[in-house]
Protein backbone atom coordinates (compact mmCIF):
# COMPACT_ATOMS: atom_id res chain seq x y z
CA UNK A 1 0.00 0.00 0.00
CA UNK A 2 2.86 1.98 0.83
CA UNK A 3 4.20 2.00 -2.98
CA UNK A 4 1.02 2.73 -3.98
CA UNK A 5 0.60 5.68 -2.26
CA UNK A 6 3.87 7.31 -3.34
CA UNK A 7 3.46 6.68 -6.95
CA UNK A 8 3.59 9.19 -9.53
CA UNK A 9 2.38 9.34 -13.29
CA UNK A 10 4.59 11.09 -16.08
CA UNK A 11 3.62 11.03 -19.00
CA UNK A 12 5.00 11.73 -22.15
CA UNK A 13 2.61 13.43 -23.14
CA UNK A 14 9.97 15.24 -15.30
CA UNK A 15 17.36 20.69 -11.88
CA UNK A 16 18.74 18.95 -9.87
CA UNK A 17 20.44 21.74 -6.73
CA UNK A 18 20.58 18.83 -4.16
CA UNK A 19 24.01 16.29 -3.23
CA UNK A 20 22.28 13.31 -2.32
CA UNK A 21 22.64 10.48 -4.84
CA UNK A 22 20.10 7.97 -4.44
CA UNK A 23 19.67 4.49 -6.32
CA UNK A 24 17.43 4.46 -8.93
CA UNK A 25 16.09 1.48 -11.34
CA UNK A 26 14.53 2.54 -14.74
CA UNK A 27 12.34 -0.56 -15.75
CA UNK A 28 11.51 -0.67 -19.19
CA UNK A 29 10.93 -4.81 -20.11
CA UNK A 30 7.80 -4.72 -22.67
CA UNK A 31 9.19 -1.44 -24.70
CA UNK A 32 10.57 -0.72 -27.95
CA UNK A 33 13.16 0.81 -28.54
CA UNK A 34 11.76 3.89 -29.20
CA UNK A 35 10.46 3.81 -25.35
CA UNK A 36 14.15 4.54 -24.41
CA UNK A 37 14.52 7.26 -26.83
CA UNK A 38 12.43 9.90 -24.97
CA UNK A 39 13.44 9.12 -21.25
CA UNK A 40 16.66 8.82 -22.09
CA UNK A 41 17.74 12.59 -21.29
CA UNK A 42 16.42 12.18 -17.63
CA UNK A 43 18.34 8.81 -17.56
CA UNK A 44 21.71 10.74 -18.66
CA UNK A 45 20.98 13.29 -16.60
CA UNK A 46 20.36 11.55 -13.27
CA UNK A 47 23.62 9.57 -13.84
CA UNK A 48 25.68 13.19 -14.33
CA UNK A 49 23.92 14.47 -11.17
CA UNK A 50 25.63 11.48 -9.39
CA UNK A 51 22.53 9.09 -8.99
CA UNK A 52 23.18 5.59 -9.10
CA UNK A 53 21.49 4.58 -12.56
CA UNK A 54 20.20 1.36 -13.53
CA UNK A 55 18.23 0.17 -16.87
CA UNK A 56 16.68 -2.69 -17.43
CA UNK A 57 14.85 -3.66 -21.03
CA UNK A 58 14.98 -5.74 -23.79
CA UNK A 59 17.16 -3.78 -26.26
CA UNK A 60 20.65 -2.98 -25.48
CA UNK A 61 21.89 0.25 -25.73
CA UNK A 62 23.24 1.67 -29.23
CA UNK A 63 25.14 4.50 -27.46
CA UNK A 64 26.38 3.60 -24.06
CA UNK A 65 26.35 6.05 -21.32
CA UNK A 66 29.13 5.39 -19.36
CA UNK A 67 27.41 6.27 -15.87
CA UNK A 68 24.19 4.17 -16.51
CA UNK A 69 24.36 0.64 -15.76
CA UNK A 70 22.58 -1.34 -18.33
CA UNK A 71 21.00 -4.52 -17.90
CA UNK A 72 19.34 -6.32 -21.19
CA UNK A 73 18.37 -10.26 -20.20
CA UNK A 74 18.71 -12.25 -23.24
CA UNK A 75 15.27 -13.92 -22.37
CA UNK A 76 13.75 -10.34 -23.07
CA UNK A 77 15.10 -10.76 -26.70
CA UNK A 78 14.23 -14.53 -27.26
CA UNK A 79 11.03 -13.26 -26.46
CA UNK A 80 10.76 -10.19 -29.04
CA UNK A 81 12.57 -12.70 -31.28
CA UNK A 82 9.45 -14.97 -31.15
CA UNK A 83 7.02 -12.24 -31.86
CA UNK A 84 8.92 -9.98 -34.39
CA UNK A 85 8.51 -11.74 -37.21
CA UNK A 86 4.35 -10.78 -37.07
CA UNK A 87 3.64 -8.11 -39.76
CA UNK A 88 1.50 -5.45 -38.40
CA UNK A 89 -0.11 -3.65 -41.80
CA UNK A 90 -1.88 -7.43 -41.89
CA UNK A 91 -3.09 -7.41 -38.22
CA UNK A 92 -4.43 -4.01 -39.45
CA UNK A 93 -5.78 -5.67 -42.76
CA UNK A 94 -7.21 -8.36 -40.54
CA UNK A 95 -9.01 -5.76 -38.19
CA UNK A 96 -6.32 -7.19 -34.96
CA UNK A 97 -5.55 -4.01 -34.10
CA UNK A 98 -7.43 -3.60 -31.32
CA UNK A 99 -7.19 -7.13 -29.76
CA UNK A 100 -3.60 -6.76 -30.06
CA UNK A 101 -3.65 -4.66 -26.79
CA UNK A 102 -4.87 -8.20 -24.84
CA UNK A 103 -2.17 -9.79 -26.65
CA UNK A 104 0.77 -7.26 -24.80
CA UNK A 105 -1.32 -7.29 -21.72
CA UNK A 106 -0.28 -11.49 -21.57
CA UNK A 107 2.91 -10.77 -22.80
CA UNK A 108 3.87 -8.29 -20.21
CA UNK A 109 2.89 -11.29 -17.47
CA UNK A 110 5.63 -13.54 -19.85
CA UNK A 111 8.44 -10.60 -19.64
CA UNK A 112 7.31 -10.85 -15.92
CA UNK A 113 7.87 -14.28 -15.47
CA UNK A 114 11.06 -14.99 -17.66
CA UNK A 115 12.98 -12.49 -15.44
CA UNK A 116 11.66 -13.21 -12.04
CA UNK A 117 11.96 -17.12 -12.96
CA UNK A 118 15.86 -16.97 -13.84
CA UNK A 119 18.22 -17.73 -10.85
CA UNK A 120 20.61 -15.13 -11.83
CA UNK A 121 17.93 -12.04 -11.61
CA UNK A 122 16.87 -13.61 -8.30
CA UNK A 123 19.85 -13.27 -7.14
CA UNK A 124 20.15 -9.84 -8.40
CA UNK A 125 17.14 -8.66 -6.78
CA UNK A 126 18.10 -9.98 -3.77
CA UNK A 127 21.17 -8.24 -3.20
CA UNK A 128 19.88 -4.93 -4.85
CA UNK A 129 18.37 -1.75 -3.11
CA UNK A 130 16.92 0.96 -4.92
CA UNK A 131 15.36 3.99 -3.78
CA UNK A 132 13.21 4.67 -6.97
CA UNK A 133 11.92 2.28 -9.49
CA UNK A 134 10.51 4.27 -13.23
CA UNK A 135 8.24 1.90 -14.59
CA UNK A 136 7.39 2.02 -17.97
CA UNK A 137 3.44 2.24 -18.21
CA UNK A 138 3.03 -0.26 -21.10
CA UNK A 139 2.12 -3.54 -19.10
CA UNK A 140 5.21 -3.18 -17.32
CA UNK A 141 3.17 -4.19 -13.54
CA UNK A 142 5.91 -6.57 -12.61
CA UNK A 143 7.75 -3.61 -11.38
CA UNK A 144 5.50 -3.26 -9.17
CA UNK A 145 6.42 -6.32 -7.52
CA UNK A 146 10.26 -4.63 -6.96
CA UNK A 147 8.99 -2.06 -5.98
CA UNK A 148 7.46 -3.85 -2.60
CA UNK A 149 10.72 -6.11 -2.47
CA UNK A 150 12.41 -2.94 -2.37
CA UNK A 151 10.40 -0.71 -0.29
CA UNK A 152 11.29 1.88 -3.01
CA UNK A 153 9.42 5.06 -4.40
CA UNK A 154 8.05 4.82 -7.67
CA UNK A 155 7.11 6.69 -10.82
CA UNK A 156 5.05 5.27 -13.81
CA UNK A 157 6.34 6.71 -16.86
CA UNK A 158 3.72 6.75 -19.70
CA UNK A 159 4.82 7.91 -23.73
CA UNK A 160 1.36 7.93 -24.62
CA UNK A 161 -1.54 9.69 -23.73
CA UNK A 162 -3.28 8.17 -20.76
CA UNK A 163 -4.17 4.29 -21.79
CA UNK A 164 -7.95 3.08 -20.95
CA UNK A 165 -7.01 1.52 -17.67
CA UNK A 166 -5.07 4.67 -16.46
CA UNK A 167 -7.89 6.61 -15.84
CA UNK A 168 -9.84 4.90 -13.25
CA UNK A 169 -5.87 3.65 -11.75
CA UNK A 170 -4.95 7.28 -11.30
CA UNK A 171 -8.49 9.14 -10.60
CA UNK A 172 -8.46 10.79 -13.61
CA UNK A 173 -11.61 12.35 -14.52
CA UNK A 174 -13.37 10.06 -17.28
CA UNK A 175 -14.48 11.84 -20.71
CA UNK A 176 -15.11 9.07 -22.65
CA UNK A 177 -18.51 11.24 -24.05
CA UNK A 178 -15.76 13.93 -25.86
CA UNK A 179 -12.41 11.80 -26.34
CA UNK A 180 -12.12 8.51 -28.48
CA UNK A 181 -10.80 5.39 -27.05
CA UNK A 182 -7.40 4.37 -27.92
CA UNK A 183 -7.96 1.14 -28.67
CA UNK A 184 -10.42 1.55 -31.12
CA UNK A 185 -10.46 4.02 -34.94
CA UNK A 186 -13.10 6.51 -33.46
CA UNK A 187 -13.36 9.88 -35.16
CA UNK A 188 -13.00 12.99 -32.85
CA UNK A 189 -16.72 13.75 -32.97
CA UNK A 190 -18.66 10.36 -32.04
CA UNK A 191 -22.05 9.03 -32.35
CA UNK A 192 -23.82 7.57 -29.60
CA UNK A 193 -22.50 4.01 -30.62
CA UNK A 194 -18.81 4.67 -29.98
CA UNK A 195 -19.47 6.52 -27.02
CA UNK A 196 -21.00 3.33 -25.16
CA UNK A 197 -18.36 1.63 -26.57
CA UNK A 198 -15.49 4.03 -25.16
CA UNK A 199 -17.15 4.34 -21.85
CA UNK A 200 -17.68 0.22 -21.85
CA UNK A 201 -14.26 -0.28 -23.13
CA UNK A 202 -12.68 2.00 -20.25
CA UNK A 203 -14.42 -0.15 -17.34
CA UNK A 204 -13.81 -3.75 -18.95
CA UNK A 205 -9.75 -2.62 -18.61
CA UNK A 206 -10.42 -1.38 -15.61
CA UNK A 207 -12.20 -4.41 -14.00
CA UNK A 208 -9.29 -6.72 -16.08
CA UNK A 209 -6.69 -4.49 -14.35
CA UNK A 210 -7.57 -2.82 -11.21
CA UNK A 211 -4.61 -4.64 -9.40
CA UNK A 212 -2.49 -3.11 -11.07
CA UNK A 213 -1.31 16.29 -25.78
CA UNK A 214 -3.16 17.08 -27.95
CA UNK A 215 -6.67 16.59 -26.74
CA UNK A 216 -6.96 18.49 -23.69
CA UNK A 217 -7.64 16.33 -20.32
CA UNK A 218 -8.31 17.38 -16.95
CA UNK A 219 -5.24 15.58 -15.42
CA UNK A 220 -4.98 15.25 -11.07
CA UNK A 221 -1.69 17.29 -9.90
CA UNK A 222 0.36 14.07 -9.89
CA UNK A 223 0.04 13.20 -13.52
CA UNK A 224 2.52 15.86 -14.92
CA UNK A 225 3.28 16.34 -19.05
CA UNK A 226 6.89 16.64 -19.94
CA UNK A 227 6.37 15.60 -23.19
CA UNK A 228 9.16 16.70 -25.71
CA UNK A 229 12.44 15.86 -23.25
CA UNK A 230 14.60 14.39 -25.97
CA UNK A 231 13.94 16.98 -28.27
CA UNK A 232 17.29 18.62 -29.65
CA UNK A 233 17.37 22.52 -29.52
CA UNK A 234 20.78 22.53 -31.51
CA UNK A 235 20.89 20.19 -34.53
CA UNK A 236 23.73 18.73 -36.06
CA UNK A 237 24.65 18.89 -39.67
CA UNK A 238 23.84 15.74 -41.69
CA UNK A 239 25.52 13.13 -43.32
CA UNK A 240 27.24 14.32 -46.63
CA UNK A 241 25.18 11.93 -48.55
CA UNK A 242 21.97 13.46 -47.17
CA UNK A 243 23.03 17.24 -47.29
CA UNK A 244 24.45 16.91 -51.33
CA UNK A 245 21.03 15.05 -52.16
CA UNK A 246 19.30 18.05 -50.42
CA UNK A 247 20.79 20.68 -52.04
CA UNK A 248 21.42 19.24 -55.31
CA UNK A 249 18.81 21.41 -56.63
CA UNK A 250 16.03 23.61 -55.74
CA UNK A 251 13.27 21.23 -54.83
CA UNK A 252 12.09 21.03 -51.31
CA UNK A 253 11.98 17.44 -49.92
CA UNK A 254 9.34 14.86 -47.77
CA UNK A 255 10.68 12.87 -45.62
CA UNK A 256 9.48 9.52 -44.97
CA UNK A 257 9.60 6.89 -41.57
CA UNK A 258 7.97 4.50 -40.19
CA UNK A 259 9.71 4.61 -37.26
CA UNK A 260 11.69 1.79 -35.50
CA UNK A 261 8.84 -0.65 -34.70
CA UNK A 262 7.70 -0.84 -38.49
CA UNK A 263 10.14 -2.25 -41.44
CA UNK A 264 8.37 -2.09 -44.40
CA UNK A 265 11.16 -4.21 -45.99
CA UNK A 266 8.72 -6.92 -44.15
CA UNK A 267 5.28 -5.80 -45.02
CA UNK A 268 3.42 -6.50 -47.72
CA UNK A 269 4.84 -5.57 -50.86
CA UNK A 270 1.99 -3.30 -51.89
CA UNK A 271 2.47 -1.20 -49.07
CA UNK A 272 6.09 -0.49 -50.97
CA UNK A 273 4.65 -0.44 -54.32
CA UNK A 274 2.30 2.18 -53.34
CA UNK A 275 4.58 4.25 -51.78
CA UNK A 276 7.21 4.32 -54.48
CA UNK A 277 4.03 4.82 -57.35
CA UNK A 278 3.63 7.84 -55.03
CA UNK A 279 7.17 9.34 -55.21
CA UNK A 280 7.06 8.85 -58.87
CA UNK A 281 4.15 10.53 -59.65
CA UNK A 282 5.27 14.15 -57.73
CA UNK A 283 7.87 16.81 -58.51
CA UNK A 284 9.62 16.49 -55.38
CA UNK A 285 12.38 14.76 -53.41
CA UNK A 286 11.95 12.60 -50.99
CA UNK A 287 13.85 11.00 -48.27
CA UNK A 288 12.96 7.52 -47.41
CA UNK A 289 14.03 5.66 -44.28
CA UNK A 290 14.28 2.00 -45.56
CA UNK A 291 15.55 -1.38 -43.54
CA UNK A 292 15.86 -4.07 -46.37
CA UNK A 293 18.13 -3.28 -49.66
CA UNK A 294 17.60 -0.64 -51.66
CA UNK A 295 15.72 -1.01 -54.52
CA UNK A 296 18.03 -0.46 -58.03
CA UNK A 297 15.59 0.89 -60.12
CA UNK A 298 14.50 4.06 -57.59
CA UNK A 299 13.75 7.27 -59.28
CA UNK A 300 16.18 10.00 -58.70
CA UNK A 301 14.35 12.19 -56.70
CA UNK A 302 14.25 9.31 -53.71
CA UNK A 303 16.88 8.78 -51.33
CA UNK A 304 16.76 5.93 -49.54
CA UNK A 305 18.93 5.48 -46.45
CA UNK A 306 18.79 3.19 -43.45
CA UNK A 307 19.86 5.64 -40.74
CA UNK A 308 18.58 8.81 -40.33
CA UNK A 309 18.84 11.58 -37.94
CA UNK A 310 14.69 12.18 -38.05
CA UNK A 311 15.45 15.41 -35.26
CA UNK A 312 18.39 16.92 -37.85
CA UNK A 313 16.09 15.87 -40.95
CA UNK A 314 12.52 17.27 -39.68
CA UNK A 315 14.37 20.70 -38.65
CA UNK A 316 15.78 21.66 -41.92
CA UNK A 317 14.27 24.14 -44.13
CA UNK A 318 13.63 22.62 -47.24
CA UNK A 319 11.65 20.09 -45.53
CA UNK A 320 7.91 20.23 -46.80
CA UNK A 321 5.79 17.05 -45.19
CA UNK A 322 6.72 13.90 -43.21
CA UNK A 323 4.91 10.90 -43.68
CA UNK A 324 4.78 8.76 -40.95
CA UNK A 325 3.03 6.11 -38.67
CA UNK A 326 2.41 8.68 -35.91
CA UNK A 327 3.81 7.50 -33.18
CA UNK A 328 3.90 9.71 -30.64
CA UNK A 329 7.62 10.88 -30.82
CA UNK A 330 7.40 11.36 -34.12
CA UNK A 331 4.24 13.62 -34.12
CA UNK A 332 5.89 15.33 -30.96
CA UNK A 333 9.39 15.93 -33.05
CA UNK A 334 6.95 17.38 -36.14
CA UNK A 335 4.75 19.50 -34.11
CA UNK A 336 8.56 21.06 -32.37
CA UNK A 337 9.63 21.75 -36.09
CA UNK A 338 6.39 22.55 -37.48
CA UNK A 339 6.40 19.82 -40.29
CA UNK A 340 2.44 19.09 -41.34
CA UNK A 341 1.66 15.49 -41.72
CA UNK A 342 0.74 12.40 -43.61
CA UNK A 343 -0.05 9.77 -41.12
CA UNK A 344 -0.38 6.26 -42.17
CA UNK A 345 -1.14 4.59 -38.47
CA UNK A 346 -0.38 1.12 -38.10
CA UNK A 347 -0.67 -0.51 -34.44
CA UNK A 348 -1.34 0.57 -30.76
CA UNK A 349 -2.20 4.14 -30.03
CA UNK A 350 -1.37 4.89 -33.53
CA UNK A 351 -5.25 6.16 -34.89
CA UNK A 352 -5.59 7.53 -31.88
CA UNK A 353 -2.73 9.94 -32.36
CA UNK A 354 -3.76 9.98 -36.49
CA UNK A 355 -7.01 10.97 -35.47
CA UNK A 356 -5.56 14.11 -33.28
CA UNK A 357 -3.55 15.45 -36.39
CA UNK A 358 -6.41 14.85 -38.43
CA UNK A 359 -9.01 16.80 -36.47
CA UNK A 360 -6.84 19.70 -35.85
CA UNK A 361 -5.79 20.38 -39.73
CA UNK A 362 -1.84 19.69 -38.93
CA UNK A 363 -2.27 16.74 -41.58
CA UNK A 364 -4.20 14.33 -43.50
CA UNK A 365 -5.06 10.53 -41.98
CA UNK A 366 -4.87 7.78 -44.75
CA UNK A 367 -5.31 3.48 -44.06
CA UNK A 368 -2.16 1.69 -44.88
CA UNK A 369 -3.98 -1.32 -45.62
CA UNK A 370 -5.85 -0.31 -48.35
CA UNK A 371 -3.23 2.53 -49.41
CA UNK A 372 -3.06 2.78 -53.64
CA UNK A 373 -0.35 5.37 -55.14
CA UNK A 374 -2.90 7.96 -55.90
CA UNK A 375 -4.62 8.56 -52.42
CA UNK A 376 -1.05 9.34 -50.88
CA UNK A 377 0.37 11.39 -54.28
CA UNK A 378 -3.10 13.36 -53.20
CA UNK A 379 -2.29 13.91 -49.62
CA UNK A 380 1.17 14.43 -50.07
CA UNK A 381 0.48 17.13 -52.96
CA UNK A 382 -2.35 18.70 -50.45
CA UNK A 383 -0.13 18.98 -47.76
CA UNK A 384 2.60 20.48 -49.18
CA UNK A 385 0.88 22.59 -51.42
CA UNK A 386 -2.31 23.68 -49.16
CA UNK A 387 -0.82 26.64 -46.80
CA UNK A 388 -3.64 26.01 -44.04
CA UNK A 389 -1.62 22.95 -43.28
CA UNK A 390 1.70 24.51 -42.52
CA UNK A 391 0.32 27.92 -41.02
CA UNK A 392 -1.71 25.61 -38.15
CA UNK A 393 1.32 23.24 -37.60
CA UNK A 394 3.26 26.75 -37.01
CA UNK A 395 1.29 27.82 -34.84
CA UNK A 396 0.61 24.67 -32.69
CA UNK A 397 4.45 24.36 -32.68
CA UNK A 398 4.58 28.12 -31.00
CA UNK A 399 1.92 26.95 -28.55
CA UNK A 400 4.02 23.76 -27.50
CA UNK A 401 7.33 25.46 -27.10
CA UNK A 402 5.94 28.59 -24.34
CA UNK A 403 5.93 26.56 -20.86
CA UNK A 404 7.34 27.80 -18.06
CA UNK A 405 10.29 25.00 -17.84
CA UNK A 406 11.30 23.16 -19.92
CA UNK A 407 10.34 19.85 -20.39
CA UNK A 408 13.36 17.65 -19.10
CA UNK A 409 13.53 20.36 -16.13
CA UNK A 410 10.18 19.73 -14.91
CA UNK A 411 11.01 16.28 -15.19
CA UNK A 412 13.83 16.26 -13.34
CA UNK A 413 12.03 18.29 -10.40
CA UNK A 414 9.36 16.20 -10.22
CA UNK A 415 11.92 12.96 -10.09
CA UNK A 416 14.18 14.86 -7.34
CA UNK A 417 10.53 16.17 -5.30
CA UNK A 418 9.53 12.03 -4.95
CA UNK A 419 12.79 11.39 -3.53
CA UNK A 420 12.66 14.10 -1.34
CA UNK A 421 9.22 13.36 -0.07
CA UNK A 422 8.25 10.08 1.68
CA UNK A 423 5.01 10.52 1.04
CA UNK A 424 3.50 11.94 -1.92
CA UNK A 425 -0.36 10.77 -1.59
CA UNK A 426 -1.61 14.47 -0.68
CA UNK A 427 -1.12 15.04 -4.62
CA UNK A 428 -3.54 12.25 -5.46
CA UNK A 429 -7.67 13.51 -6.11
CA UNK A 430 -9.84 11.64 -4.02
CA UNK A 431 -11.36 10.65 -6.94
CA UNK A 432 -8.84 7.98 -6.77
CA UNK A 433 -10.32 5.91 -3.05
CA UNK A 434 -13.47 5.76 -4.95
CA UNK A 435 -15.44 3.38 -6.67
CA UNK A 436 -15.58 3.36 -10.43
CA UNK A 437 -19.51 4.37 -10.28
CA UNK A 438 -19.33 6.96 -7.40
CA UNK A 439 -16.48 8.66 -9.42
CA UNK A 440 -18.98 8.67 -12.93
CA UNK A 441 -20.97 10.11 -9.91
CA UNK A 442 -23.74 7.58 -10.40
CA UNK A 443 -25.39 6.90 -7.40
CA UNK A 444 -26.41 10.74 -7.63
CA UNK A 445 -27.81 10.60 -11.05
CA UNK A 446 -29.80 6.92 -10.01
CA UNK A 447 -31.26 8.92 -7.05
CA UNK A 448 -32.06 11.89 -9.44
CA UNK A 449 -33.67 9.69 -11.63
CA UNK A 450 -35.20 7.46 -8.97
CA UNK A 451 -36.61 11.06 -7.54
CA UNK A 452 -38.06 12.41 -10.77
CA UNK A 453 -39.55 9.16 -11.72
CA UNK A 454 -41.61 9.57 -8.56
CA UNK A 455 -42.28 12.97 -8.90
CA UNK A 456 -43.78 12.17 -12.63
CA UNK A 457 -45.54 8.88 -11.10
CA UNK A 458 -47.15 10.88 -8.53
CA UNK A 459 -48.22 13.83 -10.82
CA UNK A 460 -49.70 10.96 -13.24
CA UNK A 461 -51.85 9.53 -10.54
CA UNK A 462 -52.87 12.63 -9.03
CA UNK A 463 -53.97 13.05 -13.05
CA UNK A 464 -55.73 9.95 -12.76
CA UNK A 465 -58.01 11.00 -9.67
CA UNK A 466 -58.61 14.49 -10.69
CA UNK A 467 -59.69 12.80 -13.96
CA UNK A 468 -61.93 10.03 -12.19
CA UNK A 469 -63.73 13.23 -10.15
CA UNK A 470 -64.50 14.92 -13.25
CA UNK A 471 -65.80 11.94 -14.80
CA UNK A 472 -67.88 11.16 -11.95
CA UNK A 473 -69.00 14.89 -11.84
CA UNK A 474 -70.42 14.92 -15.07
CA UNK A 475 -71.66 11.25 -15.31
CA UNK A 476 -73.55 12.74 -12.02
CA UNK A 477 -74.74 16.20 -13.65
CA UNK A 478 -76.18 13.84 -16.79
CA UNK A 479 -78.37 11.37 -14.19
CA UNK A 480 -79.95 14.44 -12.48
CA UNK A 481 -80.73 16.24 -16.45
CA UNK A 482 -82.17 13.06 -17.70
CA UNK A 483 -84.44 12.46 -14.61
CA UNK A 484 -86.01 16.02 -14.73
CA UNK A 485 -87.00 15.27 -18.40
CA UNK A 486 -89.11 12.44 -17.72
CA UNK A 487 -90.48 14.34 -15.05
Amino acid sequence: MKAIMRTLLICLTITIGHSFAENILFYFPLASYSHRIPVWPLVTHLADQGHQVTFLSAYPPKDPHPNVTEIVPKEFGMLLGEHGETSVVGLRRDGLVPESWGFLDVLGLQFCEVFISNPEYQQWINKSKFDLVVIDGLFNECGLGLVHKFKSKHITYATTAPCMWQIDAFGMIPEANWIPDMQYYFPVQMNIIERLKTAYNMLSWHRLRQNDEEFARSLPPHVIPVGGMHIQNKTKPLPKVINDFINKGDKDFVFISFGSHVNLAKEPPEVYAAIMGAMKKLDINFIFKWDGVVPADIPPNVLMQKWISQQDILAHPKIKAFVTHSGLMSITEAIFHGVPLVSLPVTAEQDYNAERIHARGYGVRLEIGSLTENDLADAIYKVVNDPSYKSSMLLKSKQYKDRPMKPLDTAIWWTEFVLRHDDTSFLKPMSIYQSWWRRRSLDIYGIAFVGLALIVVIALKFLQIIVKIVKGNNSSNGTQVKAKKQD
